[in-house]
């Protein structure tokens, strides 16, 4: 188990509602969001007031049409991520956008609610 953090600082174009920034990852821990208790438990924080809705994508480079994820249907996630990446975290920005000097701070294995990392 561990706790690792990566602050991500937007860019002058900044995100706009509904654009995602996506994390792929070679090993170690599976990033979840769903049990604050359960390992790989990950949180992700911005300093401007948007909704943040995150999740790992699925491990397979093509998922079938529509897929549902986050919340809303998707389209073809053909080369979401490529080899020799296992899978990805990516978190989707909503009802706001981020601008040019904001940051968003993942926390993977994070502890604060009882993760063991």
């Amino acid at each position: 188990y561990g706790t690792f953090k990566i602050a991500y600082t937007v860019g002058k174009y900044g995100i706009d509602d509904g654009g995602c920034v996506r994390v792929a990852r070679r090993g170690g821990m599976k990033p979840q969001t769903v049990d604050p208790k359960f390992p790989g438990y990950t949180t992700v924080t911005s300093t401007r007031d948007v909704r943040l809705v995150s999740g790992s994508l699925p491990i397979t480079q093509t998922v079938s049409k529509d897929i549902e994820l986050f919340g809303s249907k998707r389209g073809d996630l053909r080369a979401s991520h490529i080899r020799p990446f296992w899978s990805a975290f990516q978190v989707d920005i909503k009802d706001g956008s981020l601008y040019e000097g904001d940051k968003l701070v993942f926390t993977f294995g994070d502890t604060s609610q009882g993760s063991p990392g």
